[in-house]
């Protein structure tokens, strides 16, 4: 078998974690808009874009790059994207420093220390190679919450406060893709979301994805006036993209020949702040002071926040 060409886009607006072999390919993204271009990156702004649109589309703008411009990958029979701060973790040998220090609550992303070159070693080109072609799909294990069905927290979801946007949204999918409304509304009632629009796929199913993905919000941010969004809710379409990525995967779970993994995700921490013991002591005595949901909410962040220090400080590649 011919070797496999396998592209992995990582997401930057910073020049912070920056990792680059044959696969792994960081990419600046909002490049349109931005006062001064990282060095020795891919740019999103090149070629057919939507990278002036980054502000509502975020790290989308690399995956539609990515998806217009594959000859300048070299045409990669694999296609993904992840963060230069959210990884996957492909080495299974790569311990997990602490499973109560994550990125959201009970999420599968882990926090860890910056990267180090220890921890390039298990971020190699044969690490994440071996999962090809075995699988056609890879994403992030999926995030539940619990006794909370997503359309009982729509309204305080990732930035869409306005409940609004996913009406205009449920109504175009069903619209352009009415094969999908069994999964939108699987979604809606169920309590799992693929997070960070991160995935690698077979170029088939990149095709697929993308042309489902981009029909979908191209639509979406035609009918919704976001010209007065600031803030996370200006970030509309690419936290609709997580909601498609789950929509995507909840139908390819359905056919038996596509191979799907889901994988735990390394979240990268900033080195340790003692700023963190105060907030700790904050989090500790609002724990006390306050009863109900927001004693509980307080008891979650002081226990994540206490996990994450320790990481911080102990933890070593």
């Amino acid at each position: 078998m011919n070797v496999l060409n396998i592209k992995i886009l990582v997401a930057h607006r910073e020049l912070r974690g920056v990792v680059k072999n044959s696969i792994l390919c960081p990419i600046q993204t909002g490049c349109a808009r931005a006062t001064a271009l990282l060095p020795d990156m891919l740019r999103d702004n090149e070629g057919e874009n939507i990278s002036k649109d980054n502000p509502r589309y975020c790290e989308l703008s690399a995956h539609y790059w990515a998806w217009k411009n594959q000859d300048k990958l070299g045409n990669p029979h694999y296609i993904g994207l992840m963060h230069n701060r959210r990884h996957f973790m492909f080495d299974t040998e790569l311990p997990i420093p602490s499973a109560d220090a994550t990125w959201l609550p009970n999420s599968h992303f882990y926090i860890f220390p910056p990267i180090t070159d220890n921890y390039l070693k298990h971020l190699s080109e044969e690490k994440i190679a071996a999962y090809f072609p075995q699988y056609d799909c890879m994403v992030i294990k999926g995030y539940n919450e619990p006794e909370v069905p997503f359309g009982k927290r729509i309204t305080k979801s990732f930035g869409l406060e306005n409940p609004e946007i996913f009406d205009v949204f449920a109504n175009v999918l069903r619209e352009k893709y009415p094969s999908y409304s069994s999964e939108l509304n699987e979604f809606w009632q169920g309590d799992k979301q693929y997070l960070c629009n991160m995935f690698v796929m077979n170029k088939e199913l990149f095709e697929e994805y993308s042309s489902f993905l981009f029909g979908v919000l191209a639509e979406v941010d035609s009918r919704i006036d976001s010209s007065a969004f600031t803030g996370a809710k200006l970030r509309f379409l690419g936290y609709l993209g997580e909601y498609l990525l789950t929509i995507f995967v909840m139908k390819l779970q359905k056919n038996p020949s596509v191979k799907i993994i889901e994988m735990n995700g390394a979240y990268f921490e900033e080195k340790y702040n003692p700023a963190d013991k105060k907030k700790l002591w904050r989090y500790a005595l609002m724990s006390l002071l306050f009863w109900g949901e927001k004693r509980k909410i307080y008891r979650q962040k002081y226990a994540l926040l206490k996990a994450k220090i320790k990481v911080l400080q102990n933890f070593k590649y």
